[in-house]
């Protein structure tokens, strides 16, 4: 890797590192650049170059604002993801270690539907589905004597392989 690359490289780190900082860009009389964060060496030209990460992290920062009611529309996508969710917090609810022996699989799920969590948390309409689905869940296993049991032994046999299956690889 040549030098040039290897400070812009480093620059860009630095960019990336830091919301704002100020670096030193120092020129010795050989007209070689370094960048550093401490002072230059005796001799050496000065100036200091500030990096302002902020406006890329904005640029980059989804939209948090939740929905209007005209923008919240239905969405088939939407309630089968909030069904499934639902159903995977009942299981960790309900079968102790669930959500760490399963953590790879829920996470390749969840990384596949990233937008849909997205418009999910920006939804009131589908937030409020969800809510209403953990309960009828936990409650629809709670009513039966053994409900709990047979819930957990359903989320390993069914509900996981399902889960696998739903997801892109």
């Amino acid at each position: 890797m040549s030098r040039a690359l290897a400070l812009l490289c480093f620059a860009a780190a630095l960019a990336c590192a830091l919301p704002a900082a100020a670096i030193n860009k120092c020129v010795d009389e050989k007209g070689k650049t370094t960048y550093q964060e401490g002072a230059c060496a005796e001799g050496a030209k000065q100036g200091t170059v500030k990096i302002d990460a902020a406006p890329a992290a904005k640029a980059a920062a989804p939209d948090t604002k939740p929905l209007s009611p005209a923008e919240d529309k239905e969405d088939p996508r939407l309630l089968d993801l909030v069904s499934t969710q639902a159903g995977y917090d009942t299981c960790v609810e309900a079968s102790p270690g669930f959500g760490e022996r399963h953590a790879a699989e829920y996470d390749a799920w969840r990384g596949s539907r990233a937008e849909l969590f997205a418009r999910l948390a920006r939804s009131p309409r589908y937030q409020a589905t969800l809510v209403r689905a953990h309960a009828q869940t936990r409650d629809q296993f709670l009513r039966v004597p053994g409900g709990m049991q047979k819930l957990a032994q359903f989320c390993e046999a069914q509900f996981i392989p399902a889960l696998r299956n739903n997801t892109p690889h």
